[in-house]
């Protein structure tokens, strides 16, 4: 009789892959399985699919033969075609099996040599061409060759030839595969790796830090010395978390076997189906997440002797099941990320185990750690990590290392461990993850705030902390590193949300900072709170009795990076007295080349916008997550009103059409030709060909945006040059030289897309309707002056979108509008439409350049695309390369803000084309030229990086830039010190007072006058008016640095340099 054949969908990363099984389920060997001695039958004893499988008796020279195996032919001459199979062995041995496979003619045309060094089940995945060198010729039947020597007994289930084997498996300590991909962790060379032997002998000192850093993490599972109600609350959670996992266990029935073995349901990697022909599937990770950390837990804090013994229970059944060192599951790319249950429960219960299991588990922990890696990876001139390296595997090596034979062993360990942290959590340049230099993270070769990043940066506070104050402790730049990307990722975030822009195929999944404010924590309690600014922002943060932090509180989980401990809760307490006073919400202008994002702040509203270029990728997707989202990253501007969290996207909304990105200049096209996420046909994480994306800024509330887009990847023929400048709490979005060939699509810019009400002129709008250069008001009181551009106004559903239309297959689209803040008044709505009024102005808006000018900041900003233009407005007169530029002259000193928006490093079409180099590859430095008008000289010196030439009437600046960095240079006429001086020392008697850091200003006469201080980028600070007589600038709370203090008199005005030391 036949075999059960079962059809089923087997889902392998985006592949979907339709096979027949082998799965011995009915009650008779199939008629085409023979063997020449020994005997085969049929057997309830171990099974992984279903209830049963093949046993084969062996002995020395038996041979098993399979007859036309059903899916062999079929598969032998494809590329990818392959034989996976599980095996359970009773006695490990250092004997062999080999699988041969024949053609019609009786010819062996390959094999595979197959260890049983195991016990238990193993899984093979191979493929025929590419692992056993197979010529592609057509299989007919296959022979397994027993041990020539001994007997023994084997198992078969779920023997299937397979279209496509899994083109992530692994060498294993059973088998081995020829594996293409580089970036796939090679679990057996990390094992290897690591040294039998340990020469290091621990110090005293070496010592007592092993026993603090164990300390540490048993308080952070296990502290139950507060009693506060918020604590409480996270002790609830757990509790909660713990019975149901107790409830929930009876479903899973584990039998202890006569050989010791657990024989349980089959357990299978993260990667099978959830269901094989209706029949539901246990995974690893079911388990993992589900038991293992609950019954730890509950063991340690409670300590039930139930809870610990059906851990235990687990730990052999998973043993049994192939959870074991040197075994690969087939592929282990994904199972690293659902396995933190298994790592913090084996640490929690090494004292538990006994000897023998105890040693079994240290092994398997070594396997499954990558512990290897930390003397393997050790590449100097790359520093870096992925992200899912160090979120799920970096506490893993750590828990590994402090449950070595000995201190001697656990201190040498800790000690390379140390420096492949270092390295891990250092900033990374190039494509490589995951700490950026600008203070974002990566992951798949771009930005990753919203997942991934965030837990590995987790990891980073928790592991400085777990180390601070030992001999083992991480440094001080990796600290700034920490700090800095903690504080960077709060300017970047509206309130806890990351820009949707920011987070891959996960646009909806943006808040992030509920879960990281126990970093901030982790860090402060390192410095014994001696960090005023980290405390400040923590102080904002942390805010137990409100939503998403009281939620989380309420939450626990294990998730791919496992947090929600008691002691979690109890350092974010103690962190809480170190602070004095909380962080107000500051006015910041930032942006970030290695994520290619905007970010424009106010105390009102954030704001972001989101670029495209060679070196930033367009968005992500799979087969089921964000497979509309093309153009995130065309411009696309995200708005949030700080007082209420509301945003200007509605992406959950079932009307929510992407094409219609607020921000972006796209076209319009249908959900089916957006979704190219098709089998075969991926097409995201795309870069252009372009290399101008940049932005800077002045200050704390002037910045500019500008991108030169071009899509490389769906249509060719698609430009737009886009631009946003912000000054105060007024944006500026502009765009010239849109264009492309489609005569089918509409090509737009969109303003909004929105629920709610909106008024067009300040009245209730019939729609559809087209109106030129309206003012429309939407329902977050944001303000829009169209000032070039027809918009036409279309609802969709309970949508209204207003976007300004380019028509089809446009040559020269142009648009500009206006985005004013909630809080305008009807003056301010005048000023900006009123082309007398409005202080900003468009100089150019073409193919060369976009400047724009701000006559209330004194700030002319320039995107110069094409270096060979002339440039006939403001202080700028010639470039050498496109550049963006910052012009602001106050008091007569000239000060610029300077990027370079082309980072200088190779790049491809797509990440999935990104050679080694080309991700190791460095950001190269060139050198920038700006003449300007007039004679200029520093401002400050010692400033040897930039070189001034005088050139005739005008001045030359050049220096080298690298990597999208902002360069600002603070000049002043070249006369200007003497001619100031004498007319200050005419009319003023000024000093400084050293010692009391204060500024003393004495006039010669009684006449009124002004004083004013302002800093070196001519930010005011402090003001003071119609003073008489001696006055005093107390400077003690200012930082060090440079300050001008402008002095008015009638019609006077006098400048002085002052530095505070």
């Amino acid at each position: 009789m036949k075999s059960k054949i079962l059809t089923i969908l087997y889902l392998m990363i985006s592949t979907t892959i339709y096979a027949q099984i082998y799965s011995f389920e009915d009650s008779s060997v199939p008629s085409n399985f023979n063997v020449n001695t020994g005997s085969i039958s049929i057997s309830g004893q171990k099974y992984k699919l279903g209830k049963q499988s093949l046993q084969w008796d062996w002995k020395s020279g038996s041979t098993l033969t399979i007859n036309q195996p059903d899916g062999l032919t079929s598969v032998s001459t494809t590329n990818s075609g392959g034989f996976t199979c599980w095996i359970y062995n009773t006695t490990i041995s250092n004997n062999k099996i080999q699988f041969s496979f024949y053609n019609n003619s009786g010819t062996e045309k390959c094999k595979l040599s197959f260890n049983l060094n195991f016990s238990g089940w193993r899984y093979i995945c191979s493929r025929f061409t590419e692992d056993m060198e197979h010529d592609r010729s057509t299989l007919s039947y296959m022979k397994i060759f027993a041990p020539q020597s001994g007997n023994g007994s084997l198992y078969f289930d779920y023997l299937e030839f397979p279209k496509n084997v899994a083109w992530d498996r692994i060498d294993n300590a059973q088998y081995s595969v020829n594996q293409s991909y580089n970036n796939i962790d090679n679990f057996l060379k990390s094992y290897n790796a690591i040294p039998l032997n340990y020469s290091h002998s621990a110090s005293s000192k070496q010592k007592e830090a092993l026993s603090t850093i164990k300390e540490r993490i048993d308080n952070w599972f296990l502290n139950t010395n507060n009693t506060s109600t918020i604590f409480n609350k996270r002790k609830n959670s757990i509790n909660n978390w713990i019975k149901r996992a107790q409830n929930n266990f009876t479903s899973i029935n584990l039998t202890v076997q006569s050989d010791g073995s657990v024989l349980g349901p089959g357990l299978f990697p993260q990667y099978t189906s959830t269901s094989i022909d209706n029949e539901n599937i246990l995974r690893f990770r079911d388990t993992n997440e589900k038991y293992l950390i609950q019954f730890a837990l509950d063991y340690r804090l409670n300590h039930n002797e139930s809870s610990k013994e059906n851990y235990l229970k687990i730990l052999d059944w998973y043993a049994d099941q192939g959870w074991s060192c040197g075994s690969a599951l087939g592929a282990l790319r994904f199972e690293k990320l659902r396995s933190a249950g298994y790592f913090h429960s084996l640490y929690l219960m090494k004292d538990e185990l006994g000897d023998s299991r105890f040693s079994r588990e240290l092994e398997t922990l070594k396997w499954f750690s990558l512990l290897g890696d930390i003397y393997i990876n050790t590449d100097n001139d790359a520093s870096g990590e992925t992200a899912d390296n160090l979120r799920t595997l970096a506490i893993a090596k750590l828990y590994c290392t402090l449950m070595l034979s000995d201190e001697n062993a656990q201190a040498e360990t800790l000690l390379t461990l140390k420096e492949y942290f270092t390295n891990a959590l250092s900033p990374a340049g190039g494509f490589r993850g995951t700490f950026k230099p600008d203070f974002t993270g990566y992951h798949h070769r771009g930005v990753y705030l919203g997942a991934y990043y965030p837990d590995a940066l987790y990891i980073g506070c928790f592991l400085f902390y777990l180390l601070h104050d030992t001999p083992f402790e991480l440094s001080e730049s990796i600290y700034i590193q920490l700090k800095n990307s903690l504080l960077m990722l709060r300017n970047i975030a509206a309130l806890y949300d990351v820009p949707a822009t920011t987070c891959g195929r996960f646009p909806s999944s943006n808040t992030v900072l509920d879960d990281l404010v126990a970093a901030f924590a982790y860090l402060i309690e390192s410095k014994n709170g001696t960090d005023n600014e980290l405390n400040a922002a923590f102080g904002r943060l942390w805010k137990p009795e409100e939503s998403p932090i009281k939620d989380r509180i309420s939450r626990s989980a294990t998730d791919i990076c496992f947090k929600t401990t008691l002691g979690e809760t109890a350092i974010c307490l103690d962190a809480a007295t170190y602070v004095s006073e909380e962080e107000n919400i500051h006015s910041k202008s930032l942006y970030f080349p290695y994520a290619g994002l905007f970010i424009h702040r106010t105390s009102d509203f954030h704001f972001s916008a989101k670029g495209i270029s060679k070196y930033i990728w367009d968005y992500e997707c799979s087969g089921s997550e964000n497979i509309y989202g093309r153009y995130m990253s065309y411009g696309q501007i995200e708005y949030t009103t700080l007082t209420d969290g509301n945003k200007n996207h509605e992406y959950e909304n079932e009307n929510w059409n992407w094409s219609y990105l607020p921000g972006t200049t796209t076209k319009v096209l249908t959900p089916d030709e957006l979704d190219y996420n098709g089998e075969g046909n991926d097409k995201h994480r795309n870069f252009s060909d372009e290399t101008f994306l940049g932005g800077t800024n002045m200050g704390d509330t002037i910045g500019i945006f500008s991108m030169y887009m071009h899509d490389n990847t769906f249509d060719p023929s698609f430009y737009a040059r886009k631009t946003i400048f912000s000054s105060g709490s007024v944006i500026l979005c502009m765009g010239s030289n849109i264009k492309n060939s489609d005569s089918q699509h509409t090509t737009v810019t969109t303003l909004l897309q929105q629920s709610g009400e909106i008024t067009i002129n300040d009245k209730s709008p019939n729609i559809p309707k087209t109106v030129k250069t309206p003012i429309i008001i939407d329902k977050q009181n944001i303000t829009y002056v169209v000032t070039q551009g027809s918009t036409d106004f279309i609802q969709n559903g309970n949508l209204t979108l207003a976007f300004i239309n380019h028509g089809k297959a446009p040559q020269s689209g142009l648009y500009s509008y206006f985005m004013l803040p909630p809080t305008s008044n009807q003056e301010l709505i005048y000023k900006y439409t009123n082309e007398q009024t409005c202080p900003i102005s468009i100089i150019q808006q073409n193919a060369k350049a976009h400047i724009i000018s701000d006559s209330e900041s004194g700030t002319t900003a320039y995107a110069i695309f094409d270096e060979t233009s002339s440039i006939s407005y403001g202080k700028i007169k010639r470039v050498n390369r496109p550049v963006i530029i910052l012009s602001q002259e106050k008091n007569q000193i000239l000060n610029l803000a300077i990027c370079d928006p082309d980072l200088r490093r190779p790049s491809s079409t797509n990440i999935d084309n990104l050679t080694e180099e080309q991700i190791k590859a460095e950001s190269q430095p060139a050198t920038v030229e700006i003449e300007i008008s007039g004679i200029y000289e520093y401002f400050e010196e010692g400033n040897n990086n930039i070189n001034i030439i005088q050139k005739g009437d005008n001045t030359l600046l050049s220096f080298d830039a690298v990597g999208g960095k902002t360069y600002k240079i603070n000049l002043r006429p070249k006369e200007w010190t003497s001619v100031s001086e004498d007319k200050i020392n005419s009319e003023f008697q000024c000093k400084y007072n050293k010692q009391e850091k204060r500024y003393i200003i004495m006039p010669k006469d009684s006449t009124v006058y002004s004083c004013f201080l302002s800093n070196i980028e001519g930010k005011q600070i402090l003001s003071y008016q119609h003073l008489t007589g001696a006055h005093s600038i107390d400077m003690n709370s200012l930082p060090n640095g440079t300050y001008i203090i402008t002095l008015k008199k009638n019609q006077t005005i006098l400048n002085k340099k002052i530095i505070k030391q």
